[in-house]
Formats: C-alpha cells, structure tokens, sequence
C-alpha cells in the first residue's frame, strides 16, 4: 500500500512538467500589443514627390531655336494609380541665350501644376506607362505647357521615371519688325523635351 501511495505521488508531481512540454507557448506578436505596420510603398493614395532632371531643344526657326535643362522637384497628392496632382518648382539653364533670349543672364525658373497618372495599374507590373501635364509659367519668360509619355520602372510607390514629349515655351527674343532691332518681345516657341527623375 505504501509503494501505491507512493507511485501515486510521484505521478501526480510529473504532471505540471508533463503539461507544460505538450503547451503552445505564445509569442507576443505586434497585433497582439497593438502595433500596426503600413507598407507604404503599396499604398494607392497618399503624398507623393518626384525629382527630375528635364532638357528640351525648341526646334522653331531661328531665333527661337533654343535649349534648356531643367532641375526640378514636384510634390502633390496621389489620388490613384490613374491620377496624381502636385506642384512643381524648378531652376532653369539657358544655353545659347545671347542668340535668342532678349536678356544676359542664362538662368529662368519653371513654376508649374503637374498632373500624372498610370495608363494600367503598377499592382503586378515593375514597368508601367504613364502620361503627364506641366502648365505654369518660366519666370521671366511667360506660359510654359509640356506633355509628355513615358514608363515608371519600380514599384507602385518608388519608381525611376523616363518621358518624351512636347513642350511650349513663351521666350522673351528680340522682335523682327524693321527699324525695332534690339527691341523686346514674346514669342511662343515649341520644341520636344526628354525627362528623367524619381518617383516616391
């Protein structure tokens, strides 16, 4: 009986070790302390910024024939894959501006609205067409209006930009009525432009 007794004991002590082996232990996770974690780079709508290098050659007769580059950075709100609306502010570099521009110094400054947008959703795709619109103004030269093509390379969030386009520039050059030489004027001059930058 004692030796019962005894085993008994011995079997009820290895219970809590027994139960303990055989128990899911519990991790604390970040839901269950009440962190929560956002994937920004997914994200649909939100703010959204891009850098840009952006250079275009006007290809009217002379003396509108001019090239510039552009260093810009835009910010804006991102509405969807399809639609994006921001604000853009540049410093522009004239290069042969004693030819054309009625003025000696070689520096401009692009302010303009920028509206952009996804032709398909960037959801499964690391390459996606996009179209863009700048309207605003070179100051101080007058309406600046660029349009533009190109394809985002990255995720929905974080993409290098490429784009071709026109862009219509109003340039302060000299007037060309007989007996005004060297006389101002604005003349509206077109050309094509070619962008590369960084999406975020």
């Amino acid at each position: 009986m004692k030796k019962f007794f005894t085993f008994c004991l011995m079997a009820v002590s290895m219970l809590p070790a027994a139960w303990s082996q055989n128990r899911d232990v519990k991790i604390p996770t970040e839901s269950n302390l009440g962190i929560t974690q956002t994937d920004y780079s997914q994200l649909k709508t939100g703010f959204f910024c891009v850098g840009q290098v952006a250079t275009a050659y006007t290809f009217n007769a002379k003396p509108l024939s001019i090239g510039f580059t552009d260093l810009e950075g835009i910010a804006g709100y991102r509405f969807s894959d399809y639609l994006r609306a921001g604000v853009g502010i540049g410093v522009r570099y004239y290069y042969n501006v004693n030819d054309v521009r009625n003025m000696s110094h070689k520096f401009g400054m692009p302010l303009f609205l920028d509206l952009r947008g996804n032709f398909i959703p960037n959801d499964y795709r690391n390459v996606v067409p996009f179209w863009s619109v700048d309207l605003g103004a070179t100051f101080p030269d007058g309406v600046m209006f660029r349009p533009s093509i190109g394809a985002r390379v990255g995720q929905p969030r974080s993409a290098f930009i490429v784009s071709l386009g026109y862009v219509g520039q109003n340039i302060r050059t000299y007037t060309d009525e007989v007996g005004t030489t060297g006389k101002s004027a604005h003349k509206f001059a077109s050309g094509v432009s070619l962008s590369i930058g960084y999406e975020f």
